[in-house]
């Protein structure tokens, strides 16, 4: 894994809530493939 830029932190603050609903939506699969 690489760094996080100051640019990458402000791009993860702002993706962070649609990031919040894709692993609600897709933990439950990551589970099953477990």
């Amino acid at each position: 894994m690489k760094a996080i830029d100051g640019e990458e932190a402000n791009r993860v603050i702002q993706l962070q809530p649609i990031d919040v609903v894709v692993l609600d939506i897709m933990m439950p699969k990551w589970m099953v493939m477990r």
